[in-house]
């Protein structure tokens, strides 16, 4: 809303817009396709190709049974089902911010998915960007159960971006933070 506000004050009411940014800025951190984006004279995407460093991005995903609980829980690792009114799930916000995380990357870079709770399950294998078919139904595979264990998942993720060629290489983990005592 901010940003639209003053896109309409510069462009419809005439005043000045002035902004600073380093090397670290106006990239993916939220303004590339924003209002701010179409004021300025730069843009959040790297188009010159020798330029771009390639990404592989693992997604390692808790699905243990707390993330069926509302994010409004009491103690926020409330049972599954106990969403309050207006609530949403664990495993929802998890799906959004990782359709978002997707969505940053270009159809040069790698994604996976890796679902995890006592176990972990590749609902993705590391590849190439897929289509968007592939993307959606592996996220709609997300179904929380079981408990939670890291240690498997984060080294099944490294492992997995060991073998990637690409030059940036991420693990974004998405978790409640309740896990196994062990």
């Amino acid at each position: 809303d901010q940003l639209a506000t003053l896109a309409a004050s510069t462009r419809d009411l005439g005043h000045g817009l002035v902004t600073i940014g380093g090397n670290r800025s106006y990239g993916l951190g939220g303004y590339r396709e924003s209002k701010l984006e179409e004021l300025l004279p730069v843009i959040g995407e790297i188009t010159d190709p020798e330029r771009r460093q390639t990404v592989a991005q693992v997604l390692a995903i808790d699905t243990s049974g707390s993330m069926g609980a509302c994010h409004c829980a009491s103690g926020n690792n409330g049972v599954m089902g106990g969403n309050q009114a207006g609530g949403v799930s664990k495993t929802d916000i998890s799906r959004a911010g990782a359709a978002r995380a997707i969505d940053a990357l270009s159809n040069d870079d790698e994604i996976g998915l890796l679902s995890m709770n006592n176990g972990e399950q590749w609902v993705i294998d590391l590849q190439t960007m897929p289509e968007d078919s592939v993307i959606t139904d592996g996220l709609a595979k997300l179904h929380p159960s079981g408990g939670t264990d890291l240690s498997g998942s984060l080294s099944a993720s490294a492992e997995k971006l060991r073998a990637s060629k690409s030059s940036l290489k991420h693990i974004i983990l998405f978790t409640d933070g309740f896990t196994s005592q062990d």
